[in-house]
């Protein structure tokens, strides 16, 4: 799964990066989620479950800058729902 793009539909695609170009955009998500996997100690290419919650906690905190917490909050559990159902 491309997590990045995940991020960019659920963040960054509502926020002002949308006037950005669709490239610098999804490259700005791109290292969001890559740097959120590293700060949770995560591998971004074969995350863990365990390490992909870390990461979502990460993106949320991120997110907390832009966007409403009931918005976050709403994302976050729609992910979780999905994470959950991982081995």
């Amino acid at each position: 799964m491309d997590w990045s793009s995940v991020f960019f539909e659920a963040h960054c695609k509502e926020t002002g990066l949308e006037g950005a170009s669709d490239k610098t955009s999804k490259l700005y998500c791109q290292e969001a989620v890559k740097k959120a996997f590293a700060d949770s100690k995560g591998n971004f290419d074969t995350p863990d479950k365990t390490s992909l919650i870390k990461a979502m906690e990460k993106l949320a905190e991120l997110s907390k800058n832009f966007r409403n917490q009931e918005t976050i909050q709403k994302h976050f559990s729609e992910m979780m729902m999905l994470v959950s159902r991982l081995p």
